[in-house]
């Protein structure tokens, strides 16, 4: 049988950091492990990230797998349960777990694949900044979980690390059960992973919803076709997430003067961008409601312009 693990989260809650130290475990106790990497928009950036620490990828975009998607999903599921591996799969942030066991359920994935951990990656810190319906999408992530990751606690102290656990267990009415894990990522040993790896998973007892992600959320794509000094293009970001609408996600590449490109991986909180090589296409998306594509088009296509009010 092969084994499929879901590593789950909200929009920038940093899935495709933990995968990365992840499936570098998994590597290293000779396992073969390929990403199903679903993103929303139609460009994939985290894909990129993976690769270039030399993660097989298998890509589904324009869409969610647990709704437009969904076929896509279980005959790829399919295919990758012949090569042998193991399967990690990184669902868009606005993605719903009850579909997924719904697709591990069909009979023809059920005879060759099984579900290993579901894992849940929160950042407690954007979790007021949700609307309802953002909140109810990851409450059912984090109610299918084995084990409950909080990102971003490196540094963090003893106390701090408690907070952070109990506004989790706070967001969940106290059914967390002993399932929220703060340790920085950076500090998991073999043994750590090999835990995390045999977590399990919950079904819900409520059943859930269904949603169609593509009337609950938009994602604009925009070539970036200027090159941007470091200052540029974090004035690009500030203003994407002040003008352009109700951005929630924004990630992608910009050409950076003088050679090599800005990796852009951003939320409304957390600004990560960083000076990378590579070969990677310029173009950023948007994910979000009500987003104004030209006021987007116009940021990342002349360095240091401010969107207009179009």
């Amino acid at each position: 049988m092969t084994t499929i693990d879901l590593v789950s989260g909200f929009l920038g809650a940093g899935k495709t950091t933990f995968i990365k130290r992840y499936a570098a475990w998994l590597r290293s106790v000779g396992k073969r492990p390929v990403v199903v990497e679903n993103e929303f928009g139609l460009l994939n950036i985290d894909s990129a990230l993976l690769r270039d620490d030399g993660t097989d990828v298998a890509e589904l975009s324009g869409g969610c797998i647990c709704c437009g998607l969904k076929r896509d999903f279980r005959n790829l599921l399919l295919v990758l349960a012949r090569s042998g591996v193991h399967i990690v799969v990184e669902p868009s942030g606005i993605f719903n777990p009850r579909d997924f066991f719904e697709v591990a359920a069909d009979p023809d994935v059920a005879a060759c694949v099984e579900i290993g951990s579901v894992l849940t990656v929160v950042d407690p810190a954007v979790i007021p900044d949700l609307d309802e319906t953002s909140r109810t999408i990851l409450r059912e992530q984090m109610n299918s979980a084995g084990r409950i990751l909080v990102s971003r606690t490196g540094g963090l102290d003893e106390q701090d690390r408690r907070a952070a656990s109990e506004a989790v267990a706070a967001f969940l009415d106290g059914s967390a059960e002993g399932r929220i894990d703060t340790r920085s990522w950076d500090e998991l040993t073999g043994g750590d992973f090999a835990e995390l790896s045999l977590a399990g998973y919950r079904r819900s007892t409520d059943g859930g919803r269904y949603w169609d992600h593509a009337t609950l959320y938009d994602a604009v794509v925009v070539k970036a076709a200027a090159e941007f000094d470091a200052a540029e293009v974090a004035d690009a970001v500030a203003a994407t997430f002040r003008d352009v609408g109700d951005v929630i996600r924004l990630k992608g590449y910009a050409p950076r003067r003088g050679g090599g490109f800005h990796e852009v991986n951003c939320t409304r909180r957390d600004r990560g961008i960083h000076e990378t090589g590579g070969n990677h296409r310029a173009f950023v998306v948007a994910i979000g409601r009500a987003m104004n594509r030209a006021r987007l088009e116009r940021l990342f296509s002349q360095a240091g312009q401010p969107a207009d009010q179009t």
